[in-house]
């Protein structure tokens, strides 16, 4: 057994384990908590007297013990002890200071033995078995106070410890100022000191008794180990080692004295054997060099296996229980690790060393010894190798835990990606769930977009699970297992998810193929039929048609054929490709779908066949019309070849001389427009020729050849006349140039003339020098214009026709000699022409040289502003400096041209005569050096201008920033009306954005200048200052700039959404405008249910039947008509109606029997211009019938259609009106007729019926022709709504681009109408779609219903005499009906005494509302009964029914009729009930009058006698608690003074409370309630003059009148005395002000009811709880509401043991209380062990097993724990099941059975579980005393303020505060039957009224009360349908709402 203190062992982070025992060394002040490996106590010291903390600094308590002999000192627990230890442990030395670096306060007089004159207060024992092992004795003992220190008193031991008495024992207490961790009661050797021994998690303010943790850092405290107890009586108990001190001295020294005579004994032992042990001498040496070897080799070792023991304990708990936090304290941790690691193996290297050279050492020892030195040493050898083995491992823990913890990471991905791919594969199972149905398309594309997915993670996963490689650490082994074999199960059931997904997608490709080869077999039986129709013009037994007629049906024949053949060989291979496509498919999807297939291919074949017989009939037709058309093409063509000779023969052929250019174009243009004439005849011909050759027989290919021969001919022609034609266009242009150079020749021929004629030597006089010159410049220009000429002519000479060739020739030599003419003047006139322009240059130079001295003279003007002295301003220096710069431009101007005319005039004179060069050399030599002296002056002049532009464009830079800055500013006076409300006018935006973007401009110019004139500042450093300067200016307004274009851009997307909503909004209103439409034009069919369409029909039958009377009488129409209206000219309703009358007995038709509805729906009919009489023009408009083409066919010009010609062809669906009856053409047998196209207007015949039967036209019914109508108007609303849907999701996705690309893309405006889009607008848009879709189904299902219409209509007669009998059915129920409404108008005129009053004041004046109420509800309840009786005869005739026909005709009118009347009695009841409410109405307004009259009159009494309701209601009552109805009419007439009648108060006093009126009644009557709609003041007098406002009432405040309303004489206005519900403030509000304005508005008395069950407390804050609310209470509000703030609450998610049951349970409410705490009396079973039902092992019987994880709860009691035989057994009772015996805590091996747990509470109350964090659902009630494990939390939960109200229970008067939220509501006295229940005349037993029905409403008088037999709460109620009173439970014991609060 180690010693208490050890001296040779190591500590880690100052303090923790050292060897042999537990001990803490605190750390300085800002140290960290040190980690659980060795933790460390508070920091800081207390002294005696107030906690300070006292000087000087830790120090290490493990000190080496000096040698010699001392007593054992007490055990203290060993912590860890590594095994194995080698030596003995080392004792405390006498000179050390036992650990402690300083003194506790020193003891009051009196010595600290055994307390001195103090009595000890406390006692410290133990009742565990383990005392002894771990040296709980040291702190056994009395303790007597001695101070205090942090606000507890402080003990010490009063007994001392033997062998160490210089160690105190104290028992303090220590605050949180270092931690929760290190607060609390403590034993240490100091108050505050660095060595402790136990500590306790209790504050309070003595030491508890138990829950003492030893070490102070124990996971949890051993129960019974410690125990502190108050001493109640006297001395202290002195521990068995004190009460044995003295025995022990005498011991000690009789030992002394023994080993003294032992030691002289043996010396002369020694002595004597001296000589005999001599030869023993070396091996006792070795032997003891030997043991002191060894023992120093195992110091070293021991020293090793410490240093792995301390490696081995930082390790463990890293390596077992593997973190994810690698932060800086983990990374700290692993560093110490690896420290520990590399001091260890140091030591364990150093003791390897050690032995090694102890082993060598040893070799020179005798045998004996050297044997057993060997053997010594080679075990300690095999241990240091071990501790090298687990060392080495731990060399780089930091690498490992990295490495483990990406592993962890790594799996942790690969299980998020596996558990979402198995989400996706359930998805994917759902989707393809019904593997008995083909899936669609998007169903599979949608189960493929899951699954692929899903492979792929799988697939990654499985990539990076091989990527981990071998994993070595279990944990993530493991993981990686299971991980494995998740993804193996996930790829399995994806591969087969995808087979079965391929043959779905199999099965939908196969279908696609097989419906595209269907539907192009469809359009293949299309084409045939196009053949068919193509080859109608033979079919009509013309052999040869014309020509033109033929060449158009033989190319429609020709082309429906290739359509036909194309379409065909399309089909087949589109077969054949889906034939091949189905091999690669699997043979249950292929088989079908071949099958099909094949169908379709013999459908094909057949289609094939009929064409391939069109195509040689159509040859045949083609063969013999080819001849004619062949012959008539040639003759044409020679035609037009002749016309193209004799155009081109008019063309000149020898030369254009002769011809005018205008003459020529025409000709040319004669001879092209007839070459192109006969080229495309030429072309047709041949083209017809070489058809017809094709097709022609061998009878043909003579005459074939000799056309084809004319045809050659013609070709041959065209060529010879199309090249004369195509040079036209040259003769053209080159006379064009021709004509237009002569022009100039003669001009050019003119000037050479005149000047020949000047120079000519004969003449006396020569020319001036003025025209010499003159006359050189025209010769000059004359040769260049010739030079011209003469290559335009040449250009056109290469080439040229015969013709213009030689015309150009002619004028081109023309030319060459007027060039010789004119060289030869320049030549004779050279020298006066040089000398002149010399002279000319001198002049010209000696005026640019003035003009330039001018110039710079302005420049002297320009400069003279600036050389004044004055600074300029910037408007004047700015234009001054253009000015510089436009003079200065001038100059440099004319400088240039000066310096330019030199050197041109230099080159020019080069080519002059010597004597003029020379001269003008000369001349230019002066001229250039005056232009120096200039050129100075301009060159310093613009240097100053420079230096002023760049100071004006600083100025001009700043300006344009003050210009940014202003832009800014207006731009933001722009933006300041702009709001999210007011996105303002277009115009507005116009303006804005042009603000906008001027000041950008500004800035952009801003910038550009300024960046300009940092280029020019470069190199001038106070330039650069300046310009610097400007960009800080310019860098402020443009953050200006920036910051209102950002608000501008917003807005702007504000507007373009509002633009692009109004768009949209337009798009959809026409949408909708044009759905409407389409209603219009359904409406008649599915509105009116096609009736009109069933006249027509009707009127067709009439039809039919007067055509074959006409036709039976041989009478026209005219005739028949007038026999049929007896020669009057027209019908009238009334004739005509009894003509039909007539008319089935005179044409003996029974089917022209019509219903007198129907006659006059006929007659409307026919009355189509609703004249109101039936006219000739109206009755032949019904013999203009209309037929329309079922087949294409032609109208010709003759009934007979073999001497006929066509006139048009019908196509489907043209429609045509006879022109007169149908005849038979019989040399065919064909149904003719002659008729009018309805399209063209022509006229012909056209084949009805074809003499097969095949049918051309068929007669439309008005029916058929509305229907195509509805079918185009719903298709073209299908079509727009299809295509605003795309309109729509096309704005949406550009929409989304634009946002992408932006910041804001989830919000801002343009996100919001993104959103608008996507919801309202495609919401409106699909709604029109439903609509659509609906009145498509409506249509749809008129249709089928008009056709059994149809078919009922021609059963109609049978209907007739079915009516007959109705009628005798309906008579007597029509009469009863009348009585009833005779009786309805008595109930009527009953109340008209009062309802007939129409001014308001007369109607709150009438004065027997009462009377009048009693009078109507006597005749309702008769006129009621007589409804019952009307209702009871209809249910009796409709039996009567069944004597009808099963057609439904008249049964059905007299079905309908019987219903008619059933709703009539629904009228009569609805009437009578208007009645009534009116009625109740107008008494409720006088009753309301009567109320507010008499309440105010009674409050006034109350205010002026000083009482309150209840002493006004007992004046009247006699003290009772209820009063008569007369008592209280006779005091409110005595009150009010007789303003209200008798009977009005009657009424008040029923409607209050019944006749009799209670006294809660009485005062809920005299509450008046306001709610402040406008801010007004409080005052504390009536008088406005003389009140002083109290406060504000704010708007939206209720306040309670106390009395008035009462008029101020002064103002007039209304004044009302009130209370502030807020806060009962008191005082003067005024109703109205002076000008009418209305301050408060009258409400209902606040009422809550209770919708969730809640708290009532004392307070409006945290308060005492009144009593649950329960639901569907009624609470009046009496104060508030107001706000009020709550402490937070905690909450934590727990499960309950029980039942497993998880859920979020309340800890501590806001109010303080706790619903749960921590348990310490609750085990978890960590290994699995027995229940007993007895203490004793060997004789107690199992009662189970306890299961690990399992808990168990320990009894209270001392004697709920055992400890026998080393085995500790504690008392209890399993949480699961209340199991209750004995279990073991710990065997005696050692072995943990059961731990405390920290994470379990125990419910202290009853509570509920809820199933989310912030949700009120609850899971289950938790029971008092149930165990629950914590799964998260407890977390701290902030309270949100609530509104709180104080508020009465009108249950039990109950009075608290309640807070207004879910689970409160307003409460109106209205409620509503929710589920039908019985209205009762009493509260308990009382008998059934009646049922109260679903829906119905009833007026709340009392209660809620509770009915205490039954357990529920009843009100009383009035209903308002009959006014019935009584009694009606609101709800039902199990939870059924019978009846809730209306606004509920």
């Amino acid at each position: 057994m180690s010693s208490w203190w050890s001296s040779g062992g190591s500590s880690y982070g100052g303090g923790g384990y050292s060897s042999g025992g537990w001990q803490s060394q605190k750390p300085p002040q800002q140290q960290q908590k040190p980690s659980s490996a060795a933790s460390a106590r508070p920091t800081s010291a207390a002294a005696a007297n107030g906690g300070n903390r006292p000087s000087g600094g830790p120090t290490s308590n493990l000190m080496k013990p000096s040698s010699g002999v001392r007593p054992a000192a007490p055990q203290a627990p060993a912590q860890n002890r590594p095994s194995g230890r080698v030596g003995k442990p080392s004792t405390i030395g006498s000179s050390s200071s036992v650990g402690a670096t300083r003194r506790a306060p020193p003891p009051p007089s009196g010595g600290q033995g055994s307390g001195g004159g103090d009595r000890p207060e406390f006692r410290v024992t133990s009742n565990s078995t383990k005392k002894d092992e771990i040296g709980i004795e040291t702190l056994m003992g009395d303790y007597t106070k001695r101070g205090e220190n942090h606000g507890r008193p402080y003990f010490q031991k009063g007994q001392k410890i033997p062998g160490h008495e210089e160690v105190q024992v104290y028992m303090y207490y220590w605050d949180n100022r270092d931690g929760a961790d290190f607060s609390g009661w403590w034993f240490g050797n100091e108050v505050g000191g660095t060595q402790v021994w136990a500590r306790s998690d209790s504050h309070g303010p003595a030491p508890p008794r138990v829950g003492w943790r030893i070490p102070w850092d124990a996971p949890h405290p051993e129960h019974g180990l410690l125990m502190c107890d108050p001493i109640s009586g006297g001395g202290a108990s002195i521990p068995p080692w004190q009460r044995g001190e003295r025995g022990g001295a005498a011991q000690e020294m009789r030992e002394r004295q023994r080993r003294q005579e032992e030691e002289k004994a043996k010396k002369a032992e020694e002595d004597r054997i001296k000589a005999k042990r001599a030869e023993e001498a070396k091996k006792e040496k070795d032997q003891n060099d030997f043991n002191a070897s060894l023992s120093s080799a195992q110091d070293k070792v021991n020293v090793s296996e410490e240093a792995l023991e301390v490696v081995l304990q930082l390790s463990q708990p890293l390596l077992s229980d593997l973190s994810d936090d690698m932060g800086e304290t983990m990374q700290q941790v692993l560093h110490e690790v690896e420290e520990a690691v590399k001091t260890a193996q140091e030591k364990v290297l150093d003791a390897q060393t050690e032995v090694g050279q102890k082993t060598e050492a040893a070799k020179k020892y005798c045998a004996e010894v050297k044997k057993n030195a060997s053997n010594q040493y080679s075990g300690l050898q095999k241990k240091l190798t071990e501790f090298q083995n687990k060392l080495s491992p731990l060399k780089n823990i930091k690498a490992e835990m990295e490495k483990r913890l990406k592993t962890r990471a790594a799996l942790a991905a690969i299980t998020e990606k596996l558990d979402s791919s198995e989400v996706e594969l359930e998805k994917v199972s759902m989707m393809t769930a019904q593997t008995s149905r083909q899936m669609t398309d998007d169903e599979v594309a949608a189960a493929l977009e899951t699954l692929v997915p899903a492979r792929r993670s799988i697939a990654d996963a499985e990539k990076k699970l091989a990527d981990l490689g071998k994993v070595v650490d279990p944990q993530n082994a493991t993981k990686k297992n299971e991980l494995t074999k998740s993804k193996d199960r996930a790829a399995t059931t994806a591969d087969k998810l995808y087979q079965l997904l391929n043959k779905q997608k199999e099965g939908i490709q196969a279908a696609e193929k097989v419906a595209e080869a269907t539907r192009q077999v469809v359009d293949a039986e299309a084409c045939l039929s196009a053949c068919q129709e193509a080859e109608m013009p033979f079919l009509k037994g013309i052999e040869i048609l014309p020509p033109d007629e033929s060449t158009t049906a033989i190319s429609e024949c020709e082309e429906a054929s290739k359509k036909a053949d194309s379409k065909i060989l399309e089909t087949r291979s589109l077969i054949k490709q889906a034939l091949n496509a189905f091999k690669k498919l699997s043979h249950e999807v292929s088989q079908p779908a071949a099958q099909e297939l094949s169908t379709q291919t013999k459908k094909l074949d057949v289609i094939d066949r009929k064409v391939m017989e069109f195509k040689k009939e159509t040859v045949a037709r083609k063969v013999a019309a080819m001849l004619a058309e062949v012959t008539d093409s040639v003759v044409s063509t020679e035609s037009k070849v002749e016309t193209l000779g004799k155009a081109c023969e008019a063309i000149p052929s020898e030369s254009l001389d002769s011809i005018e250019l205008d003459a020529l174009k025409e000709l040319i243009e004669t001879a092209i427009s007839a070459e192109k004439t006969a080229s495309a005849e030429l072309t047709k011909s041949r083209k017809i020729v070489s058809s017809r050759q094709k097709g022609s027989g061998h009878s043909e290919d003579a005459a074939m050849k000799k056309l084809l021969e004319r045809v050659n001919t013609c070709q041959a022609t065209i060529i010879g006349h199309r090249k004369l034609a195509n040079s036209g266009e040259k003769l053209i242009q080159g006379k064009a140039v021709l004509v237009a150079q002569q022009e100039v020749l003669l001009k050019v021929q003119d000037s050479i003339e005149v000047a020949e004629q000047a120079t000519n030597p004969e003449n006396a006089e020569q020319p001036p020098d003025e025209e010499i010159e003159t006359m050189g410049k025209t010769m000059t220009e004359a040769k260049q214009t010739l030079k011209t000429v003469l290559s335009a002519l040449e250009a056109k000479l290469n080439g040229a026709p015969a013709p213009l060739s030689k015309s150009l020739k002619a004028a081109i030599e023309r030319c060459g000699s007027l060039q010789e003419r004119a060289s030869k003047l320049l030549d004779i006139t050279r020298a006066r022409r040089e000398a002149v322009a010399v002279e000319g240059m001198s002049k010209a130079g000696a005026d640019k040289l003035e003009e330039l001295k001018a110039s710079v003279k302005a420049l002297d003007e320009a400069e003279l502003p600036f050389i004044k002295g004055v600074e300029l301003a910037l408007e004047e220096s700015r234009p001054q400096v253009e000015i510089c710069e436009k003079a200065l431009a001038d100059s440099e101007a004319l400088l240039k041209s000066f310096r330019s005319f030199l050197a041109e005039k230099k080159q020019e004179v080069k080519k002059f005569a010597k004597a003029a060069s020379d001269k003008a050399t000369e001349a230019f030599e002066k001229l250039n050096t005056e232009l120096g002296e200039s050129s100075t002056k301009i060159s310093q002049f613009k240097k100053d201008t420079t230096e002023r532009r760049a100071t004006v464009d600083l100025e001009i830079c700043s300006e344009l920033i003050a210009e940014v800055a202003t832009a800014a500013k207006k731009a933001e006076e722009a933006l300041a009306p702009f709001s999210d409300e007011n996105l303002g006018t277009e115009e507005e935006n116009r303006v804005l954005y042009a603000l906008l973007k001027a000041s950008e401009k500004a800035e952009a110019a801003a910038k550009s200048a300024l960046a300009a004139r940092r280029h020019d500042a470069k190199g001038n450093a106070s330039r650069t200052e300046a310009v610097d300067k400007l960009a800080e200016k310019l860098k402020e307004a443009s953050a200006e700039v920036s910051k209102h274009c950002k608000v501008g851009r917003i807005h702007e997307k504000k507007y373009v959404a509002q633009a692009l909503r109004a768009e949209v909004t337009a798009e959809i209103e026409a949408l909708e405008a044009k759905l409407e439409k389409t209603k219009e034009v359904c409406a008649p069919l599915v509105e009116e249910k096609g009736l009109k369409y069933l006249v027509a029909n009707t009127v067709e039958t009439l039809l039919q039947a007067w055509k074959e009377e006409k036709q039976g009488k041989g009478l026209s129409v005219e005739r028949l008509f007038d026999e049929m209206t007896e020669k009057r000219g027209s019908f009238t309703k009334e004739a005509f109606d009894a003509y039909l009358l007539k008319l089935p007995e005179t044409l003996s038709k029974d089917e022209l029997e019509f219903a007198p509805e129907r006659r006059s729906q006929i007659f409307d009919h026919m009355d189509s211009d609703n004249t109101g009489e039936i006219t000739l023009a109206n009755f032949q408009a019904l013999f203009v019938e209309t037929f329309v083409c079922c087949k294409p066919v032609t109208i010709t010009d003759k009934l007979a259609v073999k001497d006929s010609k066509m006139v048009m062809k019908l196509e489907l669906g043209d429609a045509v009106e006879a022109l007169g009856d149908i005849e038979v053409d019989e040399s065919t047998s064909m149904k003719r007729m002659e008729c009018k196209s309805c399209s063209s207007g022509s006229t012909g015949f056209v084949t009805v019926e074809g003499n097969q039967g095949t049918k051309y036209l068929e007669k439309t019914s008005a029916f058929e022709k509305a229907r195509e109508e509805i079918d185009r108007s719903v298709a073209a609303t299908g079509k727009a709504c299809s295509q605003l849907s795309s309109h729509l999701t096309s704005k949406s996705k550009e929409l989304n681009n634009v946002l992408k690309n932006n910041k804001d893309s989830n919000t801002g405006p343009l996100a919001e109408v993104s959103k608008e889009l996507n919801t309202k607008m495609k919401s409106r848009v699909s709604s029109a779609q439903s609509t659509l879709d609906s009145l498509r189904r409506q249509v749809e299902e008129q249709k089928k219903a008009f056709k059994a219409k149809e078919e009922s209509e021609k059963k109609a007669y049978i209907a007739l005499r079915d009516e007959k009998a109705a009628k005798k059915i309906l008579v007597p129920v029509q009469a009863k009906g009348k009585a009833a409404e005779d009786l309805v108008k008595t109930v009527k005129e009953a109340a008209s005494p009062l309802l007939s009053i129409t001014g308001e004041a007369e109607q709150l004046a009438f004065a027997t509302p009462l009377d009048v109420e009693e009078a109507v509800s006597v005749k309702v309840k008769e006129a009621v009964a007589f409804i019952d009786q009307f209702k009871a005869l209809i249910a009796t005739q409709k039996a009567s029914l069944s004597e009808l026909s099963s057609l439904p005709g008249a049964a059905s009118l007299a079905k309908k009729e019987l219903h008619a009347m059933v709703r009539k009695g629904d009228s009569l009841m609805k009437s009578l009930n208007q009645c009534e409410n009116q009625l109740r109405t107008a008494i409720s307004k006088i009753v309301d009058h009567t109320q507010d009259v008499t309440a105010a009159a009674l409050r006034q009494t109350m205010s002026k006698d000083q009482i309150d309701a209840v002493a006004l209601f007992a004046k009247f009552s006699g003290g009772a608690d209820k009063a008569e109805e007369s008592a209280f009419c006779d005091f409110a007439i005595q009150q009010t003074g007789e303003k209200a009648s008798r009977q009005q108060l009657q009424l008040l006093c029923r409607q209050l409370d019944g006749k009799t009126i209670s006294k809660a009644a009485f005062r809920r009557f005299l509450q008046q309630y306001y709610e402040v709609i406008k801010t007004i003041a409080i005052t504390n007098d009536f008088n406005i003059s003389k009140g002083k406002s109290l406060r504000k009432a704010e708007v939206g405040e209720t306040v309670e009148v106390l009395e008035g309303p009462v008029s101020e004489e002064k103002t007039g206005m209304a004044r009302v005395r009130v209370r502030a519900l807020v806060d009962n403030m008191e005082g003067w509000i005024s109703l109205t002000g002076s000008q009418g304005t209305s301050f408060l508005k009258e409400i209902p008395k606040p009422f809550y009811y209770c919708k969730h069950e809640t708290t009532l407390s004392s307070s409006s804050g945290v308060g005492a709880k009144v009593r649950q609310i329960e639901q569907d209470e009624v609470l009046e509000v009496l104060e508030g509401p107001k706000k009020e703030t709550f402490p937070p609450t905690i909450k934590a998610k727990v499960k309950a043991t029980k039942d497993g049951a998880t859920g979020w349970l309340v800890i501590k409410d806001r109010t303080g209380e706790t619903m749960a705490e921590a348990d310490t009396r609750l085990f978890i079973c960590v290994q699995p062990i027995a229940i007993t039902d007895n203490v004793n092992i060997k004789e107690c019987k199992v009662i189970r097993k306890l299961a690990i994880g399992e808990l168990f709860k320990l009894d209270e009691g001392d004697d709920a724990k055992s400890s026998e035989g080393g085995v500790d057994r504690i008392r209890g009772k399993a949480c699961t099941d209340d199991a209750a015996g004995w279990i073991t805590l710990k065997g005696n091996a050692g072995t943990l059975y059961v731990e405390a747990t920290k994470k379990h509470y125990t419910a202290l109350a009853e509570a509920p579980l809820t199933k989310s964090h912030g949700s009120s659902e609850k899971v289950r009630s938790l029971e008092a005393g149930e165990a629950l494990e914590v799964l998260e939390g407890p977390k701290e939960e902030k309270a949100k303020p609530e509104l709180r109200c104080h508020g009465r229970a009108l249950l039990d008067g109950a009075e608290g505060w309640f807070t207004v939220g879910s689970s409160m509501a307003t409460w109106t006295m209205e409620y509503v039957c929710k589920a039908s229940t019985p209205l009762q005349d009493g509260l308990t037993e009382g008998k059934d009224l009646r049922s109260i029905e679903v829906g119905e409403k009833l007026v709340w008088l009392e209660g809620p009360t509770r009915d205490e037999a039954a357990g529920v709460l009843t009100i009383k109620a009035k209903a308002k349908k009959d006014g019935l009173v009584g009694y009606a439970t609101l709800r039902s014991k199990e939870g059924t709402a019978y009846l809730l609060s209306a606004t509920r």
